[in-house]
Order: structure tokens, then sequence, then C-alpha cells
């Protein structure tokens, strides 16, 4: 009985370790106390400083102006137009005066509010996530401009191809829109953009299983497709309504996404070889390749020279994968239209060498 509690313990143990960075909420770096007071010197001494003193005992040079009276003049014209306010700006220099060579001995850096410090770029805070999130967009707007071209094969009226086609147009355009909030939330970390981006993530994987859920069921009615998406909506929704109005759990998101994913990922494996399906082994080559990109989350480490993290890493490794994605659902959507049931080998030999134009 004493070995049974000592297991659960350590299961427990092992399960808040794995957890505890998807649900803290302070951070080592923000409640030290040589940070707190040089953001309130800063705060009530002066505006935005452009840079700190060199001399090691002083934290901040004295400006004129104070961040209690809004001095927004004061603020660089580049962190104005990234919508800066001195406060904010305080706290920035204040991480980075702490992490730099005049700051706290250490060897290792420090999170501040949840984050690894990182080199703020013409007001943006982190720019190799940003700019990778634009070349996510750019690779899905591509795919998109190819999907639209298929469009005249596919048959007017209600049919399993065209309700496929156009929700898998809808899916593009909440990708679109969902890679533009990241980039703008990368740019800017604040509570708006915060909620835009991850509602813009959650409505991309829930869109995902519905458009798994027409394919599967072979919706060719605006009343059938309806009834795959209204399930899923609804959870959706209530999804929303908690993170919202009863607590903006960053755990909790991250389980939802997670369970819906892996329900979207096994859905597909067992419909397309339930269906023996001529691209089977392909979409079982998407879901191990699009996981394992997703282990690079799991590599928490402080920002190479500021600039680039794990999570950097993995917008890197998604824009091929998006070039695998339309390859494969474009050929799908050509073997629903052409009801290629007998020509499964033909097809597998076309997409070996077919390429996105």
């Amino acid at each position: 009985m004493a070995s049974l509690k000592q297991n659960l313990r350590f299961d427990l143990i092992i399960l808040i370790s794995f957890f505890s960075p998807f649900l803290a909420h302070a951070s080592l770096g923000d409640v030290t106390t040589q940070y707190r007071s040089c953001v309130s010197s800063c705060e009530l001494e002066g505006c935005s400083l452009k840079q700190f003193s060199l001399q090691p005992n002083t934290h901040i040079q004295v400006c004129s102006a104070l961040c209690f009276n809004n001095a927004a003049d004061e603020v660089p014209r580049d962190l104005r137009l990234t919508l800066w306010t001195c406060q904010e700006d305080c706290r920035y220099l204040c991480m980075r005066h702490e992490e730099g060579p005049h700051g706290t001995s250490r060897t290792h850096p420090l999170k501040y509010f949840g984050k690894w410090p990182f080199l703020r770029v013409l007001g943006c805070q982190e720019i190799a996530s940003t700019l990778l999130s634009l070349v996510n967009f750019a690779a899905h707007l591509a795919g998109f401009r190819c999907l639209h071209k298929l469009s005249r094969t596919i048959p007017a009226g209600r049919s399993r191809g065209r309700c496929y086609y156009r929700w898998l147009q809808v899916h593009c355009v909440m990708n679109l829109n969902a890679w533009v909030w990241s980039a703008v939330f990368h740019t800017r970390d604040v509570r708006l953009t915060e909620v835009l981006d991850y509602f813009s993530a959650d409505a991309v994987i829930f869109n995902g299983l519905v458009l798994c859920l027409v394919r599967m069921f072979g919706c060719s009615t605006f009343w059938t497709c309806t009834l795959c998406a209204a399930p899923v909506l609804l959870v959706l929704g209530g999804h929303y309504y908690y993170m919202l109005y009863v607590k903006f759990d960053y755990g909790w998101n991250v389980i939802v996404c997670v369970a819906a994913g892996a329900l979207q990922a096994f859905s597909w494996l067992m419909w397309s070889h339930w269906q023996r399906h001529p691209l089977r082994w392909h979409f079982l080559r998407f879901s191990v390749l699009i996981h394992l990109a997703l282990l690079l989350e799991l590599l928490d480490f402080p920002p190479f020279q500021g600039l680039l993290d794990a999570h950097a890493l993995w917008h890197a490794a998604t824009p091929p994968l998006i070039y695998f994605w339309y390859s494969i659902h474009i050929f799908d959507l050509t073997y629903l239209v052409k009801s290629c049931l007998t020509a499964g080998d033909s097809v597998q030999n076309n997409f070996r060498t077919s390429k996105l134009e």
C-alpha cells in the first residue's frame, strides 16, 4: 500500500512538471527585487529611456517627464507605431538591463512574465517568429491560389466535390487569418493580440475537424455540412466562453487543442485506411511529420542572440508541411470529383511526381 502511494505521488509530480510551463503565471525574472526597483524608478523618475547608464550601480538615467503623465512624445517613433507605452518600455529596458553585462551576474537568463528575454527590433518583440509567421501566410496564400484554379473542374450544384471544395476554401481563409494574428501577436504581445492569436489558432484546429467530417461522411448539401459542423462549433463556442468569461487558462487551452488535433489526425488516418484511399500513406506521413515538428515546442530554451527560440523553429518547420498538406488535399479533391475509385495506383504514381504550380 505504501509502495502504491509512492508510485502515485511520483506520477503526480511528473504530470505537474510536464504541465507546469503551461500553468505557470509568474516568472522568476519579474519578481526579483532588482527588476522591480528598476521598473519603479523608471516609472517614477522618467519616461521611456533610450539607454542605460554605464555606471554599474545606476539603473536608469533621469528623464524630465513622468510615465504617469502619459508622456507619449518621449517614446521613440518606432515604439509609438507599435503602441508601446512608457510603462511597457520601462519593463523592457529593465529586463535588458538585468540580463545585460551591468545587471545581476548569473549564467542563465530568467523569464519575465512567462517569456524569455527577447531583443526588440523596430518595436517588434519577437522578430523571428513574426517574419516566419508571414512566411507561413505566404505558403497558405500560394496553396489557396492553387486550390482556386480547380474551381472550374468541379461540377456546379449539389455535389460532394463542391461541398468539400467550399469547406477547403473556408479552412484556407481561417489559416490565413490565424497567421496574420500570429504575426501581430509576436510583434506586440498585449491582451487583445494574445486572445486573437489563441482563438484564431483554435478555430483552425476545430475547423480542420469539421473538414474531416465533411469528407468522411460525403456531405453534399448545406444541411448535411451544417449537421457535421454544428456539434464541433458548439464545443468551440463553449471553449471561447470559458476562456473569456470564466478563466483564461493557458493549460486548459493546450489540452483542448491537443485533444481536437489528435482526434482530427486519428479520424483522417482511420478513414483513409478504411476506404483504402490511394493517398492513405501520405495522410500518415503528414500526421507523423506535423507531430514531430510540434515537438519543437517542447524545447523551451532561451532565444539565441535574443532572437531565435523554439517557437520560431516550430514556425520555420511548418511551411514545407503546408505545401505537403495542399498537395494531399488538392489531389484528394480531384480524386473525389472524378470518382477515381478504381484508379488508386494511377493517382498514387501521379502524386509522387506532382508539384504545386
